[in-house]
């Protein structure tokens, strides 16, 4: 047959019409879908395997990933039928938009697929987008991964692949299962690559536990590890789910979440259930996420910390393999630990709120042995030479200027010390907007090239730090809080003043401390660097941290500074501390819109300051 490019086929499936692109490559794709179809409803898995890519088949213990989810939906695939709603071919494969019914009631959608054919051996057979994308990526291998990536500037070193081997044994170990697997790892550019990859909504990581497979947006995620070593706590072949509060609560628990560490979250569960006397065990089992996107994960981890500790893995690993029946969850808890699930509800509660937990100290005053202290000019504070504060009563002048710090160290804590011109006392009302001051510290801890970070949060402030100043911790601290976070942007502390009595703002200072278990004990080898400017949100959303650095724009506006430029190059900072021989103009302004070029800031060392 005459390859037929660009002609559409109009087909009337559902009571609805339908467009299909036909060429010979899609002809081949819907017989190769009929065929395997056909075979997979006789279950004849030996035929089906002949209408996927030899490599998938290979590496997967299913590997169509979209046949998967039927299964554990519980379709039943021996009476399913399909059709095709669209049909297009691209430059080296077909894809395929398929609804999945129940003949007799077509109306029904069970399942809707985009599914993917290319040319293997002559014929076409099915892939996972993941296959088709990432087949030109590099990869490099370590004793438990197989860590993919785009280009060599994205090639992780030595010491990411061991941190990531000795958390894969660290789990195996505490769960005490059988994992020998290789995990496939897939560094991706966005979120919308990572959904990409899964064929599903976009999302800063993804994990399948079957297969052995993660991507996500950032170096490493241990939460989506987790996932995919405790599945084998599971009986083989028996088709089951572990419950969802269980199921994420151990990730949660042994990995924290994307962006969050353990402890945080255990810390946000601890505030949650010291202020809310509504919060209830049934309810949590029933509907995790009925206590929000940061506190229902929290409750979830603090649970499942307290059933292992309690009552030991042994009886956990019981009920995490009982499946997640909705309607069964409170029957089989009471049932494995033999209490009724009020009691259960008032020991877990007492367990919570009886942790010790690290947290940032506020409004202490300089305590121990001063180990640091530097002045800073007065009235710098003008970015580039030019910058000029937001036209907003709460800008008064002087806020952006740091005029000294400090920093301080006994057995346990490390203080802090930031000293502005002024300090607006206006109290903050929305996590929207300009509301005061901001400022990040950026700890260089162990004075290695290329070990850590160089840029902040999701690119907070705007400007860079060189290789050899890669940073391991950062302090965001503002008129609404502080936040601690590590090289991997994972915050490590989060105190926000509106859920506490007391203040890390005393006048024209931010004072606090940070336990030395977080960010270790300054020493010669610490290099730091202070950049200071206005605060945008932050105030009770926790998801908000401290804040961020305020835009500096062309021309200053009510939550907007001026005197930068309408491109994303500028950097956000007013003030930072100026190291021997340096010019903070020269500095701040050493960007190139045509070079797409950001400022890089220098750092001072403790050891020769």
């Amino acid at each position: 047959m005459n390859k037929i490019t660009s002609i559409f086929i109009l087909m009337f499936v559902l009571g609805s019409s339908y467009r299909v692109q036909s060429s010979e490559k899609i002809e081949e794709a819907k017989a190769c879908l009929e065929n395997y179809v056909r075979a997979i409803k006789s279950e004849d898995q030996k035929k089906a395997e002949e209408f996927w890519n030899k490599k998938e088949r290979q590496r997967y213990k299913i590997y169509d990933w979209r046949l998967k989810d039927m299964v554990f939906k519980k379709i039943d695939l021996e009476r399913l039928d399909y059709h095709i709603r669209e049909a297009e071919e691209k430059d080296e494969y077909v894809v395929m938009h398929v609804d999945w019914y129940y003949p007799g009631d077509s109306s029904e959608v069970v399942q809707r697929d985009v599914r993917y054919f290319l040319q293997e051996e002559k014929k076409m057979v099915g892939a996972n987008p993941i296959f088709l994308v990432t087949k030109n990526w590099l990869e490099k291998v370590s004793k438990h991964f197989v860590y993919h990536f785009k280009t060599k500037e994205d090639e992780p070193d030595y010491r990411l692949l061991d941190k990531m081997d000795d958390f894969y044994e660290k789990i195996v170990n505490f769960l005490e299962v059988e994992y020998q697997d290789k995990i496939d790892y897939f560094r991706c550019d966005s979120k919308e690559e990572v959904g990409m990859l899964f064929n599903l909504e976009r999302s800063l990581a993804r994990s399948d536990m079957i297969n052995g497979v993660v991507a996500a947006v950032q170096d490493f995620v241990p939460h989506e590890i987790v996932h995919i070593i405790s599945y084998r706590i599971l009986p083989k072949n028996e088709g089951k789910l572990p419950p969802d509060y269980l199921n994420e609560g151990l990730a949660y628990f042994l990995g924290g979440a994307t962006f969050f560490a353990p402890d945080l979250m255990l810390s946000w569960a601890k505030r949650r259930i010291t202020k809310d006397e509504t919060v209830s065990l049934n309810t949590l089992i029933h509907d995790p996420f009925n206590y929000g996107s940061n506190d229902g994960p929290s409750l979830m981890s603090s649970l499942v910390k307290f059933l292992i500790e309690r009552y030991g893995l042994s009886k956990f690993k019981q009920i995490y393999r009982l499946g997640r029946e909705v309607r069964e969850q409170r029957q089989n808890l009471e049932r494995v630990y033999h209490r009724r699930i009020e009691e259960l509800d008032r020991e877990w509660k007492g367990y919570v709120l009886s942790l010790n937990l690290s947290k940032v100290k506020a409004g202490v005053s300089l305590e121990g042995k001063e180990i640091f202290h530097v002045s800073d000019p007065v009235g710098d504070d003008k970015g580039d030479g030019d910058y000029t504060y937001p036209e907003n009563e709460k800008a008064i002048p002087g806020i952006f200027d740091l005029t000294d710090f400090k920093i301080g160290k006994d057995d346990e804590l490390v203080y802090f010390q930031l000293e502005f011109s002024d300090l607006t006392q206006a109290e903050i009302e929305s996590d929207q907007g300009f509301n005061g001051t901001f400022a990040a510290i950026v700890i260089d801890a162990d004075n290695v090239e290329r070990n850590g970070n160089t840029q902040l949060l999701f690119n907070n402030g705007n400007f860079l730090l060189s290789e050899k100043d890669a940073y391991e911790h950062v302090i965001e601290v503002s008129n609404a809080g502080v936040l601690v976070y590590d090289q991997d942007w994972v915050w490590q502390l989060l105190f926000l003043k509106a859920f506490s009595e007391g203040s890390h703002v005393e006048e024209n200072k931010f004072v606090f401390a940070v336990p030395q278990k977080i960010i270790g004990s300054p020493d010669s080898n610490w290099k730091i660097q202070v950049m200071t400017g206005g605060q945008w949100g932050g105030y009770k959303n926790t998801a908000y941290g401290a804040g961020s650095f305020m835009k500096v724009g062309k021309r200053a506006k009510r939550d907007e500074g001026g005197g930068g430029s309408d491109t994303k190059f500028n950097p956000d900072v007013y003030d930072i501390l100026i190291p021997k021989g340096k010019n903070q103009v020269q500095i701040l302004s050493d960007y190139d819109t045509d070079k797409k070029k950001r400022v890089t800031i220098p750092m001072i060392s403790l050891g020769q300051r």
